[in-house]
């Protein structure tokens, strides 16, 4: 039996069940992308609904998309972390993996949580924009992410450790 990369990474983090399970599926490549409905025969194409450049991959809606890198590069900037922000065509669960290790061991846990609702939030934002042709900038997108880790700081004290470690360095 093989194990998933992140599998264990994931399952510690805290999140909402939803968010986990969310990001269980980005890891097994399991969400409803452009290119898993032309794997399956329900579109003749898997170009990105959005930026009709690239594949659309659960990787490029979350972190390969121009959109993507700027809201994570916002968001990780308050944390005095920009420099973590993916790499334009690194897959998810590397980057995730990668830059978890550039932080020291109280914060990681923070981080992973981070990413899952960060995650969550930019899938959000590919349904809203798809299913209801209503777009938010990268600046509201990160708000929304703020607001997400401000309703989850008081359940998971490792998201208020994240914040709190950035704002005391």
């Amino acid at each position: 039996m093989t194990s998933l990369r992140g599998a264990q990474e994931r399952w510690k983090a805290r999140a909402p069940p939803k968010c986990k399970f969310f990001f269980w599926l980005l890891l097994h490549d399991r969400l409803w992308t452009g290119a898993r409905r032309m794997r399956h025969g329900l579109q003749d194409h898997d170009k990105c609904s959005l930026c009709d450049q690239e594949q659309e991959t659960a990787h490029h809606l979350v972190a390969g998309r121009v959109f993507a890198r700027e809201v994570w590069y916002r968001v990780l900037a308050t944390l005095e972390l920009a420099h973590l922000s993916p790499p334009p065509g690194t897959s998810v669960v590397d980057w995730w993996l990668q830059s978890r290790l550039r932080l020291g061991q109280q914060r990681r846990r923070g981080y992973d949580s981070l990413l899952i609702l960060g995650a969550w939030c930019l899938w959000k934002e590919c349904n809203r924009r798809v299913f209801d042709n209503v777009r938010q900038t990268a600046v509201a997108v990160t708000d929304a992410i703020h607001e997400e880790v401000d309703r989850c700081q008081a359940g998971y004290s490792h998201l208020a450790a994240l914040w709190a470690s950035s704002a005391s360095a």
